[in-house]
């Protein structure tokens, strides 16, 4: 790992074979492989995004997407298939270590890992459908999640009492993610840029009252708390105008209180990111990630932080971890790089430059030190 490096480095080495741990040469690093998508005829094995915990509450269980469904591994590697979808939104209960609770149709179910006994919590009779449009974790305090009525009602459900907040209703204006913040107020990212309602990412309490405006556009993100408890989203600014002054393309920390922003990384253009962000460690973790034009082996295109995973201290510091050696020729190039909740665990998908098939990936994982 090197921290606040300036210089470029090109990745010089493949990835491991499954079950083996391999040294990245440049930033000394060990990356462990856990799934071989070719060895189970599955085409592909992914992370499922970024901002969403793939491991249990002890980390010593996760899951991961193969194509249409979700399967179960441990470090060790591939445990059992599990009869969830892959659209199915499972999410890790933060007490139980076994237990993950997915959506099906209009009804939110749970399931035990161990068992696979399915138990259905609660049907949404209203609906016909629920979502969580695929970004939104359970909350930090492990009993709310927040969902979506038939693409357009938006609530949150307490899951230990079992009750609905009031609705807010988009009417019909389009949006992208939904969030539900450390103290249970939720986001709404629209599709639509800009400072007026219904544009860029806007705050409501958790019974749906407007609070503000905390983004000028839907962007890559992750909630999280600040080093002094504030609730503050971390996201990639790119598609603001205009940007955060002096934080061109940047990772800013948004504080959700005040909607007050600060610059944490600025990268080159050419750079897209994710970001995972475990809950009040006083960092993110970001995935940088670029077209395959822009993305050679080395040479002069090659950017500072390129291809790269980093941790993002909020004060300022920038760790560079690995290079993740996934080239964007599809949507299951970017690595989606995940963390365990505590930080610890960091998961991503590659597929190490290879052209051919472009949809390709597997799965590796970082214990990360302090």
């Amino acid at each position: 790992m090197l921290t606040n490096d300036p210089n470029i480095y090109p990745p010089v080495a493949p990835l491991p074979p499954l079950g083996t741990t391999f040294i990245d040469p440049i930033f000394n690093t060990a990356i462990l492989r856990v799934s071989d998508a070719a060895a189970l005829g599955a085409g592909w094995i992914s992370t499922e995004y970024p901002p969403v915990d793939a491991f249990n509450c002890d980390r010593t269980l996760f899951v991961l997407v193969r194509v249409n469904h979700f399967q179960l591994y441990d470090l060790n590697g591939f445990v059992k298939e599990l009869p969830i979808g892959a659209s199915a939104r499972p999410r890790w209960s933060r007490t139980e270590r076994t237990v993950l609770y997915f959506l099906q149709g209009n009804t939110l179910q749970s399931i035990d890992v161990n068992s696979l006994a399915l138990t259905a919590l609660r049907a949404f009779s209203a609906y016909t459908a629920i979502d969580d449009e695929g970004e939104a974790d359970i909350s930090e305090d492990g009993g709310h999640r927040v969902l979506c009525g038939d693409g357009h009602a938006v609530f949150l459900f307490d899951m230990v009492a079992g009750t609905e907040s009031p609705i807010l209703d988009t009417g019909g204006i389009p949006f992208d993610s939904l969030y539900v913040t450390p103290d249970n107020n939720v986001t709404i990212s629209w599709e639509s840029v800009g400072a007026g309602r219904g544009q860029g990412i806007e705050l409501f309490d958790g019974s749906g009252k407007f609070l503000r405006q905390i983004g000028l556009s839907s962007s890559h993100m992750a909630m999280t708390r600040d080093t002094n408890g504030d609730e503050v989203l971390v996201r990639t600014n790119s598609n603001d105008a205009p940007a955060l002054d002096g934080c061109p393309n940047g990772i800013e920390k948004v504080r959700l209180s005040d909607g007050s922003r600060t610059c944490l990384l600025s990268l080159d253009w050419s750079l897209a990111v994710h970001i995972s962000a475990p809950t009040g460690a006083g960092f993110v973790y970001v995935e940088t990630y670029d077209a395959p034009s822009l993305h050679p082996t080395g040479g002069e295109n090659w950017k500072v932080y390129g291809g790269e995973l980093l941790r993002v201290w909020f004060d300022g510091r920038v760790d560079r971890l690995c290079h993740h050696r996934s080239v964007a020729w599809s949507y299951n190039g970017q690595p989606k790089a995940t963390c365990s909740r505590d930080g610890s665990m960091l998961l991503f998908s590659s597929n190490m430059g290879r052209p051919v098939p472009a949809d390709y990936c597997d799965v590796y994982a970082i214990a990360v030190g302090h």
